[in-house]
C-alpha cells in the first residue's frame, strides 16, 4: 500500500475488498408449487471510487479552502482514485413457483432489500468531501428499490387437440395452441 500525506487523510491506502454470501431453503409444496426463502447479502470494504483531493475543507472560503491551494497555490480539481467508504446490501428473497403442467405456469417472486453506501458506483464522488465529514455520504444509494415484485404465467388454453373443448375439426385448428402470457413487475421507487 502507498502512503499519501494530505492533512486529515489515512496514511496508508487500504486495498478494497467485496465479501458476498446467500442462504436459501427451498421447499416443495403441494399442487406442483415449489417455495423458496433466501438470504442475499454483500459488503464492499473500501471501495474505490472518485475522490477531489483538492475539494474546500472550510465553507465560505472558496478557493483559500481548497488543501492544495494552501500548499501549492493550486485552484484546480485534483482527482485520484482512492478507497471512499463501505458499502452493504442485505436482502429477503422469497419466491413461489408451479412448474409447467396442465397448462399452467406461475411464478411469483419478492424481494425485500437495502443497499447503503458512500457513493453509488466508482464513477461518482461523495457529495460532501470535507474530510472531517466523510461520514455524511453513508446513506441509502440512488439505485435502491426497497419493495421488488414480480409475477409472471403462462396460461395453454384449453382448445385443440388433446384438450377439454374443441378437440378436433376446424375448431380444434383455429382455437388450438394459444396461451396467454402475463408479467407483473411492481418496484418502489427511489429513496
Amino acid at each position: 500500500p502507498g502512503t499519501y500525506g494530505f492533512a486529515g487523510w489515512p496514511q496508508k491506502v487500504r486495498r478494497g475488498y467485496l465479501q458476498s454470501w446467500n442462504f436459501t431453503l427451498q421447499k416443495q409444496l403441494p399442487y406442483g408449487f415449489t417455495g423458496e426463502v433466501g438470504y442475499v447479502a454483500s459488503r464492499e470494504t473500501n471501495k474505490l471510487g472518485y475522490f477531489d483531493i483538492n475539494a474546500g475543507q472550510v465553507i465560505g472560503l472558496g478557493q483559500a479552502g481548497r488543501p492544495l491551494q494552501q500548499r501549492f497555490g493550486r485552484t484546480a480539481p485534483t482527482t485520484m482514485v482512492m478507497p471512499v467508504g463501505t458499502g452493504l446490501y442485505d436482502s429477503l428473497q422469497t419466491k413461489l413457483e408451479r412448474r409447467f403442467s396442465q397448462g399452467l405456469q406461475l411464478t411469483a417472486a419478492y424481494t425485500w432489500s437495502k443497499t447503503i453506501g458512500f457513493i453509488n458506483n466508482t464513477a461518482d464522488q461523495p457529495a460532501v468531501r470535507a474530510y472531517s465529514f466523510l461520514h455524511l455520504n453513508r446513506a441509502v444509494r440512488g439505485f435502491d428499490r426497497t419493495h421488488n415484485l414480480h409475477i409472471n404465467n403462462v396460461w395453454e388454453l384449453p382448445f385443440g387437440r388433446g384438450k377439454r373443448w374443441a378437440p378436433s375439426g376446424a375448431a380444434a385448428a383455429i382455437l388450438g395452441g394459444w396461451q396467454v402470457n402475463n408479467v407483473l413487475a411492481l418496484i418502489s421507487g427511489t429513496p
